[in-house]
């Protein structure tokens, strides 16, 4: 959060969502984190061209940050339809997924805790199918899992 709040302003902020968020995660789950109140405005579902562009370079700048103050040993942006920066955390070794901007996210958040309280058994559904697909490499959406 500090980080985020030298670069962009107090009013810059940071949530969890994925499966953190949810309590879906596996042990070695990624940590999914979206910045809020920067300059990155939404067209429909995607971003369009020219704003995703603006979202890679601020990401460009946050991954440079990041891994100057050391808070990450590794940091790489991914130009996807949502944009984000894949790093490793340097005092938890946990992988991060950041974004800028998403506010769906915390929408399906709430659905989804909505939908394990009304469906108990689908909190070990999903972890059993989460490992599944996790020991076959099937986990990581951006390279088709």
């Amino acid at each position: 959060r500090a980080v985020v709040q030298d670069l962009w302003g107090s009013s810059a902020d940071v949530a969890l969502f994925g499966s953190q968020a949810t309590d879906l995660s596996l042990p070695a789950s990624d940590i999914d984190i979206n910045i809020l109140n920067v300059t990155a405005t939404r067209r429909g579902s995607a971003y369009d061209y020219h704003v995703r562009k603006g979202v890679e370079k601020l990401l460009e700048q946050l991954s440079g940050v990041l891994l100057v103050r050391g808070v990450v040993s590794v940091a790489r942006v991914i130009g996807a339809k949502v944009p984000i920066i894949k790093a490793i955390d340097v005092a938890t070794h946990l992988s991060l997924d950041i974004t800028i901007g998403s506010p769906a996210v915390n929408d399906s958040v709430s659905y989804i805790n909505r939908q394990v309280k009304l469906y108990p058994a689908l909190r070990p559904l999903v972890v059993v199918l989460k490992a599944f697909l996790a020991q076959r490499s099937l986990n990581e959406v951006w390279t088709g899992g």
